[in-house]
């Protein structure tokens, strides 16, 4: 086995039509992430039962790897690694399969082995450059669920991969050596040098990824060891995950177990951690090291995800840097900061902060006003002079709510006398929707072509809200409130009901109708879906179906009335069924589904 090191090559542009390889062999993904005069044994690979979650590729991607091929591990399709806009997905919305013998809650597992590894005689370190990018953010920071990523090197030749997935946690890592500073695996969740930045994922079709990062391991020379490579979804197999690993090999260097950046370490300093700030221009500083531009996002919202509202190139002085905002409405938002170098960007832990107006000058202190552009009180891109309402309004109980389009088009009917006047073509009644809006309750919302963040009165104080994602159906919001306000805030559930179902005449008569209620012509199936929801999010959230209602806290799942009743699915988390007909509360979990039958046709009509 040679053992010569591997410098590292300059950054290159992303050449036009990119692409990975899949291929279902280890020896070649062994090949493609080893670095150069490195050579490893044959490999195994074990992979789902379908997709393509494995593949090669020749074409840099920067800030990672820096030279090619690298390989990439996924749980979903590999082969659209570095195509924007690509679902990443292979099987979302099917049947979960767990693979065996690592535990009940791991799902879409990609597994590369590798044994008798002989470490080379004088070689002291064992490492390898990957990146951790996922589709599961920021739903993941507030999962008791991880994807992750594991690497684990076993002390013999016939070692095992140990690591398990049980329920919600994830087990026996004392083999993994990709952890941490806290020992954890690398997750969404991760932090310190692991924390996950949307511009890092810039490039690829994923909604986050980590800085270059390198993982590492003290080897003794002549030791015989086993490698073992695992990434897979966590809970469900939805919100799909992937690692580009690149410069495998031994070194003669004194290393430490660990992860360690590639890049600088960067830091903001200001404002401090849920500070209020009561300024519409903050200024952000922070410290860095090195020569690296800084550039500071901010994003609307708790957490650093989606497109920021703001992104400010800083000034430099020393190893500190400052970057005024542009006018912010007032509202909570989370900045994190990048600097660039050519071994990979260093990505700073988010920081949240609140935005607050200035409070109005004493009378007889002065001031003055100054004159300002259209501002934004909504960040939803459409300027105050030409938005048509404020979805920086804060919902009320019972009366209005928050619709904010995610991604898409999404349409909207409004109650009689409120909002625009609605479109003349399909669908019917229902105008677009445009960035954000403060909608009265009983609105209709058509999301078959698009995605709606619904914020809704937590209880009846008004002080609280919850937000949760709704797609793939049309759907009314409504909100009850207790007649008189009670003297303690009681919690409220939004109900989202389906809506635009056809008839149930078009259904066939279930098994055990009369054969004079058999109609002559031709009808749906029993399981022909009528109408649905997917919803994903936190909160007291409720979709009513025709036999049943469904309950969450915080999960993602799905609603459909289908002529033989009301199906719910569970990809995360527990749900509360109410089935209308039997009169009873089943608690159904994550990849479980339970259906509120119809009643037959002879019971209907007695």
């Amino acid at each position: 086995m040679l053992v010569a090191g591997a410098a590292l090559g300059l950054l290159a542009a992303v050449p036009a039509g990119a692409t990975v390889t899949a291929t279902t062999s280890g020896t070649t993904l062994v090949s493609a992430m080893a670095a150069p005069q490195q050579a490893f044994p044959v490999a195994s690979l074990a992979l789902p039962p379908s997709g393509t979650p494995a593949g090669t590729s020749t074409s840099v991607l920067p800030p990672f790897p820096y030279v090619s091929p690298y390989a990439v591990l996924s749980t979903g399709d590999a082969t659209v690694s570095d195509q924007p806009g690509k679902s990443t997905s292979a099987d979302d919305g099917g049947t979960p399969t767990s693979t065996g013998g690592h535990g009940d809650s791991d799902y879409d597992t990609t597994i590369l082995s590798l044994g008798r590894v002989s470490v080379p005689s004088g070689m002291t370190c064992l490492s390898f450059n990957f990146r951790f990018l996922s589709a599961d953010y920021p739903s993941g920071l507030t999962s008791p669920y991880n994807d992750a990523f594991i690497a684990e090197v076993a002390p013999n030749s016939s070692g095992q991969s140990q690591w398990l997935a049980m329920g919600t946690t994830i087990q026996k890592l004392d083999q993994d050596f990709a952890v941490t500073s806290d020992g954890k695996p690398i997750t969404v969740k991760s932090t310190g040098v692991a924390t996950m930045s949307p511009a890092e994922a810039a490039g690829t079709p994923y909604a986050a990824a980590t800085a270059p990062l390198r993982a590492q391991v003290p080897v003794t020379p002549t030791d015989i060891l086993a490698l073992f490579f695992s990434i897979f979804d966590h809970g469900n197999a939805t919100g799909d995950s992937a690692v580009f690993i690149d410069q495998l090999g031994f070194t003669n260097a004194t290393c430490s177990e660990g992860v360690v950046s590639l890049g600088p370490a960067i830091a903001i300093t200001a404002p401090s951690v849920a500070a209020t700030v009561e300024n519409l221009t903050p200024t952000l500083t922070g410290t860095a090291n090195g020569a690296g531009a800084v550039t500071a996002r901010i994003y609307s919202g708790p957490n650093a995800a989606g497109a920021p509202v703001q992104t400010l190139p800083a000034s430099r002085t020393g190893n500190t840097w400052s970057a005024t905002s542009g006018q912010l409405a007032p509202g909570q938002y989370t900045a994190q900061a990048t600097q660039a170098s050519a071994q990979g960007d260093g990505v700073s832990p988010p920081l949240t902060f609140t935005v607050a107006a200035p409070r109005a000058a004493p009378p007889g202190t002065g001031g003055g006003s100054s004159s300002q552009g259209p501002g934004d009180r909504d960040n939803d891109g459409i300027p105050d002079d030409q938005d048509t309402s404020d979805g920086s309004l804060p919902p009320v109980p019972g009366k209005t709510f928050d619709a904010r389009v995610v991604s898409g088009s999404v349409f909207i009917k409004y109650p009689p006398g409120t909002g625009p006047r609605a479109a003349v073509k399909p669908p019917k009644g229902f105008v677009a929707l445009r960035g954000a809006a403060n909608v009265s309750m009983g609105a209709q919302l058509d999301t078959r072509k698009g995605r709606v963040a619904v914020t809704s009165a937590h209880d009846t104080s008004g002080s609280a809200a919850q937000t949760a994602d709704f797609y793939d159906g049309i759907f009314a919001v409504k909100q009850s409130t207790p007649k008189a306000k009670p003297a303690q805030p009681k919690v409220l559930i939004t109900d989202l009901v389906l809506k635009g179902e056809p008839p149930r005449s078009e259904c066939a008569p279930i098994k055990g109708a009369s054969a004079a209620a058999v109609p002559k012509k031709k009808k749906r199936g029993a399981k022909s879906v009528l109408g649905g929801l997917w919803g994903n999010g936190k909160g007291k959230f409720r979709t009513d179906g025709k036999y049943s209602s469904a309950t969450v806290r915080g999960t993602i799942w799905l609603t459909q009335d289908r002529c033989d009743g009301t199906l719910t699915t569970v990809k995360r988390g527990t749900v509360s069924v109410r089935d209308f007909k039997r009169r009873r509360t089943v608690s159904v979990k994550a990849g479980h589904s339970y259906l509120a039958r119809a009643a037959s046709t002879a019971k209907r009509a007695g």
